[in-house]
């Protein structure tokens, strides 16, 4: 695809690490249930509910080491809910679409031993309530593999007006979704 003029980017590096309110993103929990961690390793905020964090690896307790981020040192994580379906929502703040706009981002799963991280991608033109928002991947959700992948979405129906642009983690008892 020709390079494309880019109309908003995060690669997460400027938040605290394990934070899970980073402005100017929007974060609603909608499941509201306490959340996954791992065995023998700590971070703060481990066990909060949660809707998404950012999580650096080397920064927890030992340091993940087999966790790389797709760049930098950070990811934005959405870990499984305990006990229910995951249903949060990362949403980005107001954006002015161009033509022929796209969303394009990487994502990985954690574990394929529970299954796939599923993640819906949704658009709103009003505000940023779940409600608001139409789904436009393909599928009912996508399943995001164990590999950094790119997925690349097109916004062209919204061309030319402002929109809010949805993460909308739906994984069931899976694990991480970065």
């Amino acid at each position: 695809y020709e390079q494309a003029e880019v109309l908003f980017f995060d690669d997460f590096e400027d938040y605290p690490n394990f934070s899970f309110n980073f402005s100017p993103w929007t974060l609603i929990d909608l499941d509201g249930s306490p959340t996954y961690g791992f065995n023998n390793i700590s971070f703060p905020n481990e066990y909060q509910p949660m809707a998404f964090i950012i999580f650096n690896p080397s920064a927890t307790t030992p340091p993940m080491t087999a966790l790389n981020a797709f760049s930098g040192s950070k990811v934005v994580a959405s870990f499984s809910a305990d006990g229910s379906p995951n249903n949060d929502w990362m949403i980005t703040p107001n954006i002015s679409l161009k033509n022929n706009s796209r969303l394009r981002f990487w994502a990985k799963a954690h574990s394929n031993q529970f299954g796939l991280e599923r993640l819906k991608v949704g658009v709103a033109t009003e505000n940023t309530s779940p409600e608001n928002f139409v789904f436009i991947q393909d599928s009912p959700y996508l399943e995001i593999p164990t590999e950094w992948t790119e997925f690349l979405i097109s916004l062209s129906d919204y061309d030319n007006q402002d929109v809010y642009l949805a993460f909308n983690c739906v994984s069931d008892d899976a694990w991480v979704l970065y």
